[in-house]
């Protein structure tokens, strides 16, 4: 079983797993993130260049930017027109185009199902948790390294695009399944640190691409665009709300956001000094 943390291209959770400020995907190609998406005035996160980056094949962050369409087929010769007279031969019939290679096609979202949440707590990593797998990663490390925090998640930059991601579904090549939060407004956690940016992001079937189980068969308009919300202006408080409806693509244009078909938990900071760090906790749905 392998787990999210794509975050093909992660690094393809979160950068785009840049954030355009989590890129995803590592449940989580094309890393950089294109624009910036901040909350109540928060710092918003310079824009990224188009990298690869993705963690474990599962919670990608970037995503490939070549489009799936295939080549069209080439027309084929007309008929020679036969000789006028008496009875005239018929022409030659033209050889049919060849038939174009089509493009990559899209899978079924949450094929293998959508699966509530055992509870509002995502993981208050004391013994309570819904995440299957942390990874943490960067450019340099698109296979993302395990990680198993205890108390609390703190994670300090290790190069370009830093990004820990936390798989909320199981991975699958095709169809992969999805945690059904339709019935809860948002997400909270406390957080602080001295990062200079910091995003949080969620992974859906559709900002993953369908080579990693998700739905978007255009990895260059959708491919690791997961939604996302910019956080920098709220470290250091206590507990912060982000409602799902603050969520917004970083770049492109991925399907609207469905909370019912998350796959991942991203936090993705662009910021490289290794002696800043930033801490969650309480992660949970309200």
């Amino acid at each position: 079983m392998r787990t999210l943390i794509a975050v093909t291209s992660i690094v393809s959770l979160l950068i785009a797993c840049s954030a355009d400020q989590e890129n995803s995907d590592p449940d989580g190609n094309g890393t950089g993130n294109r624009s910036s998406n901040g909350n109540g005035g928060g710092a918003g996160v310079p824009a990224g260049g188009g990298g690869s980056t993705s963690v474990a094949g599962s919670t990608s962050v970037g995503g490939s930017t070549t489009p799936g369409a295939g080549m069209g087929g080439t027309p084929g010769g007309g008929g020679s027109v036969g000789q006028a007279g008496t009875v005239g031969q018929a022409g030659t019939v033209g050889q049919a185009g060849t038939v174009g290679t089509g493009g990559a096609t899209a899978g079924t979202a949450c094929g293998m199902g959508k699966n509530p949440p055992s509870g509002a707590v995502i993981d208050n990593f004391d013994g309570m948790s819904q995440v299957l797998e942390w990874r943490q990663g960067d450019k340099g490390n698109t296979a993302g390294t395990v990680i198993m925090p205890s108390g609390s998640l703190t994670a300090n930059p290790t190069g370009e695009e830093n990004v820990v991601v936390g798989a909320l579904a199981t991975w699958a090549a095709s169809s992969r399944p999805c945690m059904d939060a339709s019935q809860y407004t948002g997400i909270q956690l406390d957080i602080s640190g001295d990062v200079t940016d910091l995003a949080v992001r969620l992974g859906t079937a559709a900002t993953y691409p369908v080579a990693d189980g998700g739905t978007c068969a255009d990895p260059a308009t959708c491919g690791y665009s997961h939604y996302q919300t910019v956080v920098t202006s709220s470290l250091g408080m206590t507990s912060v709300q982000l409602p799902f409806s603050g969520f917004t693509p970083p770049w492109g244009t991925p399907a609207p956001f469905d909370k019912s078909a998350l796959i991942s938990i991203i936090f993705l900071t662009l910021d490289t000094n290794t002696a800043h760090s930033f801490t969650i906790d309480n992660i949970s749905f309200y």
